[in-house]
């Protein structure tokens, strides 16, 4: 599976990375949302996980480009989020495409897990 984190804390974009790749998985990272973005139009990956609270480029920003740029069909999109969200937020996440969304810290045993749930819908 390939998957993509765009995650600004790199102890954080390194650890998911680290976790991925050691489950034979494809992990590519990126620091920020405009870098993600790219690396998503030029490489086909299976899943994002996307920080929301990212500076400069949010991760709704991403979302939103995606929307824009009709990507959001071609990638299972995980929101990954250490702030509370409210209810409508989530829906409207969910309405955007989203297909999950994950709480921070995550152990690796779920994220390998919901990763591998993801790729067999």
């Amino acid at each position: 599976m390939n998957v993509i984190v765009i995650e600004d804390n790199k102890s954080i974009r390194d650890m998911l990375c680290a976790y991925i790749n050691a489950k034979n998985h494809n992990a590519t990272c990126a620091e920020n949302g405009k870098n993600g973005l790219e690396l998503i139009k030029q490489k086909s990956f299976d899943v994002l996980l996307l920080d929301l609270a990212m500076p400069v480029y949010s991760g709704y920003d991403v979302i939103n480009d995606m929307i824009k740029n009709q990507l959001m069909n071609k990638i299972k999109v995980v929101v990954l989020t250490a702030s509370s969200i409210s209810n409508n937020e989530e829906k409207n996440l969910l309405q955007k495409g989203v297909k999950q969304i994950w709480r921070k810290p995550i152990e690796p045993n779920e994220l390998i897990s919901g990763l591998e749930s993801l790729n067999s819908v």
